[in-house]
């Protein structure tokens, strides 16, 4: 069969079932079935077996079941890279870029011997993107699941910058938590430095009460550890803020991804540590988004 045909055919279907982007979905999930990827983006005129064609089907029944296509081909793009993701990641949004933005303003004047800690790495795309923007730097990725840990590892190894890369199997509630990132520093053969320069983090803050009411394809499919944020939506935020000072100097910064609905609480909670907010980004959307402190 062609491959117009078929696009046509499915995105008919998708968009039956109410998918807001029919024909892209379609071509990335066709694309990722012939194994040409991004190519089919530019070029759509190809000759699809019928093999092919039954799996790609299959795909677009799991797509009106409401799968997203990121977890269907097990990678979705961030910053200027592909990250494979899993049910163990949350899937990276375009409005946690601005993390990276905040960060690399921050420190175009300084780009060496730079020691992130990445809170909540997830599928790492804030660090590992960081880690690629600044060579001289090195990159610690503390999360609570070990499987998320191990797709970071095949991030970190695909973007090739897995020798500067330490992962660290902890939760932030627990109340050695910082500790035991020391005792990780401490054990390296690398001679590092016991505190960081920049914490990255992008916490669960939506409230308990508020998941239900999420989007189906994000509470089937991304991992409720990574969306929900307690009764008021900042359970995270306190139990870093409790113990970061620790693994911080007088010049390191925090940057940190914030919502409409937290940001009141987590100004208190930073005043309250001791820290300040320097500056408060707003997204695209020109919501508050992002918090630089120190």
């Amino acid at each position: 069969m062609n491959s117009n045909t078929l696009l046509q055919k499915s995105a008919k279907i998708l968009k039956t079932n109410n998918k807001s982007s029919p024909e892209l979905d379609c071509k990335i999930l066709l694309g990722y079935v012939l194994g040409l990827e991004d190519k089919i983006y530019f070029h759509n005129d190809f000759s699809v077996s019928n093999k092919e064609r039954l799996k790609f089907e299959k795909l677009i029944k799991l797509r009106v079941q409401g799968k997203p296509v990121s977890k269907i081909v097990g990678k979705k793009n961030f910053w200027k890279y592909n990250f494979l993701v899993n049910e163990y990641t949350l899937d990276p949004r375009p409005e946690t870029e601005l993390l990276i933005e905040i960060v690399l303003d921050y420190l175009k004047k300084k780009q060496k011997d730079i020691q992130i800690l990445d809170l909540g790495s997830g599928s790492g795309c804030v660090g590992l993107s960081l880690l690629k923007e600044l060579p001289f730097s090195y990159l610690f990725c503390l999360d609570k699941c070990r499987k998320a840990l191990n797709q970071l590892r095949l991030n970190s190894k695909k973007l090739q910058v897995m020798d500067r890369v330490k992962t660290i199997n902890v939760d932030w509630f627990d109340n050695k938590w910082t500790e035991k990132i020391i005792k990780k520093l401490l054990k390296s053969e690398k001679n590092f430095k016991k505190k960081f320069d920049v914490v990255v983090c992008n916490p669960p803050y939506i409230k308990s009460k508020d998941i239900c009411e999420l989007d189906d394809e994000v509470k089937k499919f991304d991992p409720l550890i990574a969306l929900d944020g307690g009764l008021d939506g900042c359970d995270s935020y306190r139990a870093i803020f409790d113990k970061i000072r620790e693994i911080m100097n007088k010049e390191s910064i925090i940057v940190l991804e914030v919502s409409v609905d937290t940001i009141k609480i987590v100004k208190k909670i930073v005043k309250r540590s001791g820290f300040k907010i320097k500056n408060i980004y707003k997204d695209i959307s020109g919501s508050c988004r992002a918090l630089l402190i120190k």
